[in-house]
């Protein structure tokens, strides 16, 4: 790991400063892969969010960065980012059931434990497939953007007394685009249920975040429009996850029913003269009590999501995130103080 290096969001230039930024990510996803080989409880969680984190400002910063940083290592660093979605969802899943389970108790809850031993049983595929992934790709993807960013080529027009991009400059841009995309994205949002566009919503308003988040230690001004960003963007995650939840129980419920009604015809078609045994249909069913439990609080989850997101997609909460932003690009707008 590298020591960490001095930047001024006011004064450096654009390809100095993104770039210490950039490493500064990149050295928080080393450090967390470095405890998930040690199997460390939060290693994947702050894995996941540093490389995202690092593949959004890479993405915004690209103008700067494009004179070093290859398409090779961008796409590397995609497809690591990408791969750690389905472990995440599944852990995320698992979280909730348990705390419900603990919340109301396990007794009154056994739909619960039988969808976390289903979970569990995913996971440890997951987990093979992404710890080989990132062992074939993470650490040569690291090699090689550390050393893309550790230098970068400025070109200077003799006719110009200084045409280096400024890191304000760079930022007021970088803001002013997702200003426009944020409140081109949330006039295509028509209610709650239009999760794709939803989706596209909270992308940019998490990458507008990722910027004011890593300027906020030097302008503590922009700190809480970050906040604000990160509600809407919670909000709509909330509604997703618990969506994604319901969906997999219900999957999880239908392949049993499946399975228990082909036992049953297997007793009446194999064996119709003889005594039925129906021990294999009956015994640990989750189609009881606590299955009935675990929907109406999948659908208490779901509703509350969606009203949420319902206040957060109001004409005026939306005006005031979008001028919230719009704020922040301005604040950039100019290179004097």
């Amino acid at each position: 790991m590298t020591p960490r290096l001095d930047w001024d969001a006011n004064t450096d230039g654009a390809q100095r400063a993104a770039r210490v930024v950039a490493l500064g990510a990149l050295d928080a996803a080393a450090d967390a892969y470095d405890r998930m080989r040690s199997r460390d409880a939060d290693s994947i969680h702050d894995f996941r969010v540093a490389v995202r984190r690092l593949r959004s400002w890479i993405r915004l910063y690209r103008p700067c960065l494009d004179d070093t940083v290859r398409a090779r290592t961008r796409r590397r660093l995609n497809t690591i980012a990408d791969a750690t979605r389905d472990l995440r969802d599944l852990d995320v899943q698992t979280t909730w059931l348990k705390s419900e389970r603990s919340a109301l108790g396990g007794s009154r809850l056994e739909a619960a434990a039988w969808v976390i031993a289903e979970l569990k049983r995913d996971r440890k595929p997951a987990w093979r497939k992404l710890r080989k992934l990132l062992r074939r790709d993470f650490l040569k993807t690291e090699r090689a953007l550390r050393k893309e960013l550790h230098r970068y080529v400025t070109v200077h027009d003799v006719r110009d007394d200084d045409d280096v991009a400024s890191m304000r400059a760079a930022t007021a841009s970088v803001l002013g685009d997702q200003v426009s995309a944020l409140a081109a994205a949330f006039d295509r949002i028509r209610s709650a249920d239009d999760a794709r566009r939803l989706h596209r919503a909270r992308i940019l308003a998490k990458r507008a975040r990722y910027v004011l988040e890593a300027l906020s230690a030097q302008i503590p001004e922009l700190a809480p429009v970050a906040d604000e960003l990160a509600r809407f963007q919670d909000a709509v995650g909330e509604l997703r996850d618990a969506q994604l939840l319901a969906h997999r129980v219900a999957r999880e419920v239908t392949s049993v029913a499946a399975e228990r009604t082909a036992l049953v015809a297997s007793e009446l078609v194999y064996r119709p003269s003889g005594a039925m045994d129906f021990t294999r249909v009956t015994a640990d069913s989750p189609f009881d009590a606590s299955l009935s439990l675990l929907f109406a609080r999948l659908h208490d989850r779901i509703s509350a999501a969606e009203r949420g997101v319902t206040a957060s997609l109001t004409p005026d909460a939306r005006g005031r995130l979008v001028a919230s932003l719009e704020k922040s690009a301005k604040r950039f707008g100019s290179d004097t103080e």
